[in-house]
């Protein structure tokens, strides 16, 4: 979804100041599945997130192709279930808090040309 804003003060497009904003819906990017379960048909299976990535490499690599296609700042939001008597979708969001604040210490260490607020 992509919605653009102008101010009107001008009256023409071209003349006045522009905002634009870009949404992407889509999954939680971290490596994650159904673990054993996931090989049979069940309603809600459990959901296993990976450790197979604990520099988060392949999560930098989508927000870099976003930031590439969009520009910054990125800012993401959490829309997984926060609670729930058996966690499920609440690993996920866990797991992207952890990437998220993991990735901003890296990003500002190795000096990322997104370093200063371009993930949220």
């Amino acid at each position: 979804t992509e919605q653009v804003a102008a101010d009107g003060s001008c009256g023409a497009l071209h003349a006045g100041r522009l905002a634009s904003f870009v949404q992407l819906r889509g999954s939680v990017p971290l490596v994650w599945g159904h673990g054993e379960e996931g090989r049979h048909m069940i309603p809600r299976p459990d959901i296993c997130v990976q450790s197979i990535d604990p520099s988060y490499s392949y999560t930098l690599r989508h927000l870099e192709e976003l930031w590439g296609r969009y520009g910054g700042p990125l800012v993401l939001f959490d829309l997984v279930r926060q609670a729930e008597k058996r966690p499920r979708e609440t690993l996920l969001g866990r797991g992207l808090a952890e990437a998220v604040d993991a990735l901003q210490a890296r990003l500002r260490r190795e000096r990322h040309p997104q370093r200063d607020g371009g993930l949220r």
